[in-house]
């Protein structure tokens, strides 16, 4: 029957499909049969290991070796992680060190530039209370002047009684004696260098005209 029916679904395939399932069960039943010669080749082996002592005490030498440099891997591993974790903490206060320096450089900058702008601002200040003191003491001047200008021609055109700026009297010497000479002509040959007290008033009762008296001995020094 079972032939009979391969042989019927054998009809019914086509050649080509039949040759295709026909390869796919050798190789299958072919990797069965080497799957199986593996693992008895395995089992034999490993009865023969079990069985020789020498090779149990290698194996056991072996693991021990083994254990061994594991040991001193994981030593050496902490090690390293000992001298990277020390590189790491002297980096680390080498860089806090460092952002301190630039804070404090920082720090001095902003103050040094604080400070020159102080200065600055100091500076601009003080020039603009001289200019303001400048502009008021001219001012000040200007209105004086201004205002000895009136008095003096007030008292040229109208007659008024004499301004008080021109009552005034200046000692270029106030502890030394007068001179002579300036007291009465007004000049000195001596000029400042003169040993006395020179007296000069604003408003002279002296005349000066000029080529009023001549001499000989004039002319030829002036000559």
């Amino acid at each position: 029957m079972r032939e009979e029916a391969s042989s019927e679904q054998r009809t019914k395939l086509s050649h080509k499909e039949w040759r295709c399932i026909a390869k796919n069960e050798r190789r299958r039943r072919k990797r069965r049969l080497m799957a199986q010669e593996r693992d008895a080749n395995k089992e034999r082996l490993r009865a023969a290991l079990k069985s020789n002592m020498e090779y149990m005490k290698f194996c056991a030498e072996e693991e021990k070796e083994a254990q061994a440099r594991e040991a001193c891997e994981r030593e050496e591993h902490a090690e390293r992680e000992r001298l990277w974790l020390n590189e790491e903490i002297r980096a680390q206060k080498t860089w806090q060190e460092l952002q301190k320096q630039i804070a404090k450089e920082e720090q001095e900058k902003r103050e040094q530039e604080m400070k020159i702008r102080e200065e600055l601002e100091a500076k601009r200040a003080a020039l603009l209370k001289k200019k303001e003191e400048e502009k008021k003491k001219r001012e000040e001047q200007l209105r004086k002047q201004e205002q000895l200008q009136k008095d003096i021609d007030d008292y040229i055109d109208n007659g008024v009684k004499t301004p008080d700026v021109l009552r005034e009297v200046f000692d270029n010497q106030p502890t030394k004696d007068l001179c002579p000479f300036f007291t009465k002509t007004g000049a000195c040959r001596y000029g400042n260098a003169c040993s006395k007290n020179h007296r000069k008033i604003f408003l002279s009762k002296v005349i000066m005209i000029p080529g009023f008296y001549s001499h000989f001995s004039l002319e030829k020094n002036s000559a």
